[in-house]
């Protein structure tokens, strides 16, 4: 008994320290996130406010190349704490997955913005995609991740800049690979993305350890050390496979080698089916003053008529009283009423609108999957919320588009 004790105060105690690591990483980063987003937003305003003083047209053209500039740090910024929750999300196993069929040179091009603003000005990104199609079965999200991750630890190992060559490609093989860099990748189809750098490369000791939760060459409260376990975990659960190879101040080529998918993909849909739903009333019910003005906005610019209700029992009441909208946005998680409770409520009631869920926390209570019931995760951009509002207006449409 006394030894099961020690060993459970132990077990504890490490638990401990590994929660600690990982906190300690966390505030770091995050406070470094927000200092940039706080202070560039800052700049931004006050160069807003000079153009305005000065009015000249020349000043204000001068002015606005300068809230550009602070406009894209913040963007900056923010892509980093997205992939950072994101990680914390993936390690806690508390991210919603859904695998789609998907094209990986798709999914490249569509993270090329985002890659370049991650490694900055003093690192180039060249991307070299294969001219065949290669599709996978994965989840956009964790494939994104995926990449992103493998693109910041690259840049990471350029403190004085150089370059990342994202690649894809195909492999059939009729029998396991026997040695090289492949070594022990299995007989069958695969699709392979791989990640360069002409960086600082690791040694042999820090390759055996780099997909350890926890584990970081970089000093304590620079990072969490979760960035490519995570990797790790997405990739070998998705079936698929990590390969490394590195050389000490020559640079380090991370290759993921995913199933590849023998299935349809899904068609393009023709632009004469889609109909013009600009203009339907939306709900937005969310309790975050911030999050609420934002998603307001970004539905009103995009032509939609919109509500708002800080919480599921002020939607209630709007519906109550005669509120019918084409579709209702809501937070998951609220006070006195969340999301999933109000689309409850309001099947009572015998509404059939299309509910939008929204949350930053994807996971707990399963949410109702169906034609009528759609999730976004936090955070979104304009773009991905405007496609998710689309979907969940034009259910029978999207279905159609997707092969389902």
């Amino acid at each position: 008994a006394e030894r099961r004790a020690l060993e459970e105060q132990l077990l504890h105690s490490q638990k401990m320290e590994a929660v600690g690591t990982l906190a300690g990483g966390v505030a770091h980063d995050f406070n470094n996130l927000l200092t940039a987003i706080l202070g560039f937003t800052q700049l931004a305003e006050q160069q807003v406010q000079l153009a305005l003083d000065e009015g000249a047209e020349r000043a204000l053209q001068s002015r606005l190349v300068e809230v550009r500039q602070d406009l894209i740090e913040i963007l900056k910024a923010a892509d980093r704490a997205s992939l950072l929750t994101s990680q914390l999300l993936a390690f806690s196993r508390r991210q919603k997955v859904s695998p789609a069929p998907l094209d990986a040179n798709g999914a490249v091009h569509d993270l090329e913005r985002m890659l370049q603003r991650l490694i900055g000005e003093t690192v180039s990104l060249v991307t070299e995609t294969s001219d065949e199609s290669l599709p996978v079965l994965a989840d956009p999200g964790q494939f994104s991740q995926v990449l992103l991750n493998l693109v910041v630890n690259a840049r990471d190992a350029l403190p004085h800049g150089g370059l990342v060559r994202v690649r894809t490609g195909a492999l059939t093989l009729d029998a396991p690979v026997a040695d090289g860099t492949l070594a022990g990748l299995g007989a069958g189809a695969w699709v392979w993305v791989s990640v360069e750098d002409n960086g600082v490369g690791m040694s042999p000791e820090v390759q055996a350890r780099m997909f350890e939760p926890f584990f970081t060459t970089k000093p304590l409260g620079h990072g969490t050390g979760l960035g490519l376990s995570t990797v790790y975990g997405i990739v070998t659960q998705a079936g698929g496979q990590l390969f490394v190879e590195s050389t000490p101040g020559r640079g380090t080529t991370v290759t993921v080698a995913w199933p590849r998918f023998e299935g349809p993909m899904s068609p393009h849909l023709p632009a004469r089916a889609v109909r013009d739903r600009s203009d339907a009333l939306v709900l937005v019910v969310e309790d975050e003053p911030g999050i609420r003005r934002l998603v307001a906005e970004i539905l009103r610019r995009r032509g939609h008529r919109v509500r708002v209700a800080e919480h599921g029992v002020a939607a209630l009441e709007q519906l109550d009283a005669g509120l019918q909208p084409a579709l209702v946005v809501t937070d998951v998680v609220m006070p006195r009423m969340g999301g999933r409770e109000l689309a409850s409520r309001m099947a009572e009631r015998g509404l059939t609108m299309p509910v939008l869920f929204m949350s930053g926390y994807q996971a707990g209570e399963e949410l109702p999957s169906d034609a009528m019931h759609q999730f976004i995760g936090k955070p979104f951009t304009p773009d991905t919320l405007v496609q998710a509002v689309r979907r969940a207006l034009e259910p029978d449409v999207e279905a159609s588009a997707s092969g389902r």
